[in-house]
């Protein structure tokens, strides 16, 4: 999977009344297509059995899609980093650091926060 295609999936599956909603939630901070958790999950579930087989982060993958305005995009990054927690190094604090101190609210730290405490307690 590619952002093309991950761009591609998460239009097809907008919803412009739930991204209203989604957005209001979030006090208006982020734009959103209005997909719930788990028709998310679901658009790139098989991508992320894939990619535990590899048994390395797509880095270029992860920034792209962090750079995205659609916090969907955002939940894709804290999710991949989530599923693959025991491929990243200690040296990958950084890069994750970034995520942390951009686009930053609650919903992703506290799923970033999963990540950092799985290293720590390696």
């Amino acid at each position: 999977m590619n952002i093309e295609t991950l761009r591609a999936e998460f239009n097809a599956q907008a919803n412009e009344e739930k991204a209203s909603h989604l957005a209001g939630y979030m006090r208006n901070q982020f734009p959103f297509y209005g997909l719930q958790t788990p028709q998310r999950r679901a658009i790139y579930h098989e991508f992320l059995k894939d990619e535990k087989k590899k048994q390395q982060l797509d880095w270029d993958l992860l920034n792209q899609a962090w750079n995205e305005k659609q916090r969907e995009m955002q939940y894709f990054v804290c999710d991949y980093l989530i599923a693959l927690k025991k491929y990243i190094k200690f040296d990958d604090l950084a890069k994750i650091e970034h995520f942390v101190r951009t686009k930053q609210w609650w919903d992703t730290i506290d799923s970033l926060i999963k990540v950092y405490g799985y290293l720590g307690c390696q």
